[in-house]
């Protein structure tokens, strides 16, 4: 409801085998933001958004979601209406044409036999075609998926969650295999989107770029915690090189930890 935080994160924190991907953190993110978390490799970057998404469970600490307990939220229907996400694998079935790949988006609210019916006969085709049509693919739809491009795979991702309709979307590092220029037109395809449609966003970003272009806010991690929360207009060159500054060489035990959690 209005005045109910999107996210609201109290004391989170997530342990790989004893280390320490996450350290205790708090923050609240309001309905309706655009927020890009920014930071190193093995920063905890990703291990943020899959708690916020329920992917993982945390070690200790609670993450609402409009007020309601994540934990308390079953899988399929009740979570995927709050929460949708877009992983750096795209998720997509290759030899599926496109159509299909976007219908997956309704899978949080249909049972198996519906969308195993669906496979044959496509059900709510009309809201999948406005979806490819938003991010451009409309005359891509019966094509299999395979053979577009990885910036077009993207965009079908995005329909596909579109399609889903959450009320927050979660981007992991959504355009990590994307020239620069492909990636500055999906993020900004990505942003004007969630703006249009009332969505709250949070993406992953390695590019500092990208994320002070697009972005209202910019949560900065480091080795598990919290460097800097600003808005993006906020953002310094001199916290910019405190967040990235040299860091010292990692040992065997820190690179399989890395290994683990980016699995």
């Amino acid at each position: 409801g209005s005045g109910v935080p999107a996210f609201r994160v109290t004391a989170l924190s997530k342990r790989y085998q004893g280390f320490p991907a996450l350290y205790p953190l708090t923050l609240t993110i309001e309905q309706g933001e655009a927020v890009a978390i920014v930071g190193p490799s093995g920063a905890g970057k990703t291990t943020l958004l899959h708690l916020l998404a329920g992917v993982i469970e945390p070690t200790a600490g609670s993450v609402e979601v409009l007020g309601r307990p994540l934990r308390a939220l079953a899988p399929g229907r009740e979570r995927s209406a709050l929460v949708g996400v877009m992983h750096q694998q795209f998720d997509l079935v290759p030899n599926l044409a496109v159509i299909h790949n976007v219908l997956a988006g309704n899978l949080g609210r249909w049972g198996v036999l519906r969308a195993a019916l669906s496979l044959v006969r496509p059900r709510h085709y009309g809201a999948a075609e406005r979806a490819l049509e938003r991010v451009g693919l409309r005359d891509r739809m019966h094509e299999r998926t395979e053979r577009l491009s990885g910036g077009e795979q993207q965009r079908v991702a995005l329909a596909r969650l579109l399609v889903q309709g959450p009320h927050a979307l979660l981007a992991d590092e959504p355009v990590a295999s994307l020239d620069p220029a492909r990636a500055d037109a999906l993020v900004r395809l990505l942003v004007r989107m969630a703006r249009e449609d009332g969505h709250t966003l949070v993406a992953s970003l390695h590019s500092v770029t990208l994320a002070l272009e697009h972005f209202d806010r910019v949560i900065a991690l480091r080795e598990g915690r919290i460097v800097f929360d600003r808005s993006a207009n906020e953002v310094s060159e001199e916290l910019l090189a405190h967040l990235y500054e040299f860091e010292p060489e990692r040992t065997a035990a820190e690179d399989e930890l890395e290994a683990t959690v980016s699995q």
